[in-house]
Order: C-alpha cells, then structure tokens, then sequence
C-alpha cells in the first residue's frame, strides 16, 4: 500500500504464513512445530506490509492468481478497551478522569462473504479458545463443518494437554 507509514489510526493487517511441515511426522514433537511456526512467523513479520499478490509474484513459484482455498487467522487482540483518546475535544482541564476516555470494542466476526475459502477464526478468552469455522455452504456442508469444527477442537485439546507429543501421535 503506498504511503503507509503515513497513515494514522488503528489498523488490523492480515500477515500471510504458510507453514511448512518437515517430511516425516515422526521426528518432530508439538511444541517443535509450535516453534518452527514462531520462527517462520518472526522472519515473515518485516514484510508485512507487501501485498499478498505480490508475494505470490516475487517469492514463491505459484501463478500470481493463485486461490487461497484454506486460511487459519489467530485473533490475538482484545475486542473491547479503552483508547487513550478524549471523548471531548478540547483542551485538557486536568478534571477528566478514565471514564472520558473513549471506549472501543472490535467485531468478533469479520464481515465478508465467504465465496471459494474455508476460514478457522480462533481467538482466546481468559477461560477458552473460541474457534469459528466460516464458509461457503456449497464449499463446506454445514455437516462437514460440524466435523471439522469437532475434530479441530479435539486436536487442540490434545496438544494443549502434551505439547510433547509426537506429530505423528495426534489422531485426526
């Protein structure tokens, strides 16, 4: 995006990270992969800024119009602060306490139309881990994401509870 490191206010970016898995699922444990993904997602962090497209061009060998038929996104932000803004415009009078501050609350659910993709949304709660499954209901039968949705969570159950596990040991 041109100018970017002009824009002011709050922005939410989509940084794109394809993992890649080592060839045999028998060497490495849960938490290698965890991090392994760390690291990939460390090293892609100072091109955040390049757009998708133009990665597909300059740093893979898929066509630039690639589909991207399956995306994971970790929300990791609270939905609901307070922003070190003043409600009033003004001049501060050294009366104005946290309640001028001006409250802010983000949308749990991104508003798109699912039309070829599957999308994983996963965010934690100091409780649990929400984890949404969105598409296409021609894409993704409401069974089958009912499926995955269960799987999914049966798999995060498990590597949360021994991160030591081999990969190869995680049933599907």
């Amino acid at each position: 995006m041109d100018n970017m490191e002009s824009m002011l206010g709050c922005r939410l970016n989509f940084i794109p990270l394809r993992i890649t898995f080592p060839k045999s699922r028998a060497v490495w444990t849960v938490r290698d992969l965890m991090n392994h993904v760390q690291n990939q997602y460390i090293r892609a962090l100072p091109h955040e800024h390049v757009e998708l497209r133009e990665i597909f061009e300059h740093s893979t060998d898929w066509p630039a119009e690639a589909p991207l038929n399956f995306i994971v996104q970790h929300q990791n932000i609270e939905f609901s602060y307070k922003l070190p803004l003043r409600k009033s415009v003004g001049v501060r009078n050294g009366g104005e306490s946290d309640d001028d501050l001006l409250d802010v609350e983000f949308s749990r659910f991104a508003r798109f139309k699912s039309l070829n993709e599957v999308w994983v949304f996963t965010g934690p709660h100091p409780d649990r881990l929400e984890v949404q499954i969105c598409g296409n209901s021609r894409v993704l039968p409401q069974y089958k994401a009912t499926d995955m949705s269960d799987k999914l969570c049966r798999i995060i159950e498990a590597i949360a509870a021994s991160p030591e596990m081999k990969l190869e040991d995680i049933i599907l």
